[in-house]
């Protein structure tokens, strides 16, 4: 089969690729572009739900924590020895810290009235 020059222009151009067409170009931008926003925000989403929900250890629970870990051998002797007097300074210092002064349970006096202001 020979084609000449004669039938390749008469035939029209050549067929362009998906990647040629302006169409399939922006809403291939558009779909990235949703799919970036949406993991945004998902992450942030994540992120913000473990900050809100997340306490910190209180110091009986890191004692615990501790023994755990010397009961196991990760911590020498003289380390856990160390680490559970410090956190009893701070047991010491939580328990003696002062409470907030309990509500009175009658309302102040009103005002007497001394007659009008002058």
């Amino acid at each position: 089969m020979v084609v000449t020059w004669a039938t390749l222009g008469a035939a029209g151009a050549p067929p362009r690729s998906l990647l040629e067409e302006p169409q399939f170009l922006v809403a291939t931008a558009t779909l990235v572009g949703t799919l970036l926003i949406g993991a945004m925000v998902i992450g942030l989403a994540k992120r913000w739900r473990q900050r809100s929900t997340t306490a910190p250890p209180a110091t009986g629970d890191q004692l615990g924590y501790f023994r755990s870990l010397y009961e196991r051998g990760e911590l020498s002797r003289d380390e856990f020895e160390e680490i559970r007097a410090k956190l009893a300074q701070e047991i010491k210092a939580e328990l003696q810290a002062p409470s907030p002064p309990a509500a009175s349970p009658l309302p102040p006096p009103p005002p007497t009235a001394n007659g009008p202001a002058a």
